[in-house]
């Protein structure tokens, strides 16, 4: 026969080890829980970067882009200033009605 305390004991440690094991797979469950939370979170926090990245960077060509415009508009405004300014003509005579209009020299005033 086996002692009454042989008994005892053994339960005893078969509970503690069903508690040790129960134990161990909580604490690998929240373990699993939180590497999966933390990955989700990762990614999403990955995909805003990459989105903001992507905006700063549309953004920024497009301001280059506009300011190359507005250079390249400031320059053909120069140049077509200054090539479509008229050439200084002389004034018409203002001669009375009924005489010829013409230009006065200094040989002949």
């Amino acid at each position: 026969m086996v002692p009454v305390a042989a008994v005892i004991a053994f339960a005893s440690g078969n509970s503690l080890f069903a508690q040790d094991a129960s134990e161990i797979n909580q604490l690998k469950q929240q373990l699993r829980e939180m590497r999966e939370n933390f990955e989700r979170a990762q990614n999403e926090q990955r995909q805003q970067i990459e989105a903001l990245t992507k905006k700063l960077d549309e953004l920024t060509r497009e301001k280059a882009a506009d300011a190359e415009k507005k250079k390249l508009a400031e320059q053909l405004a120069a140049e077509l200033g200054t090539t479509n300014q008229p050439a200084t003509a002389p004034a018409p005579s203002a001669a009375p009605a009924g005489q010829p209009a013409t230009s006065w020299s200094p040989s002949e005033p």
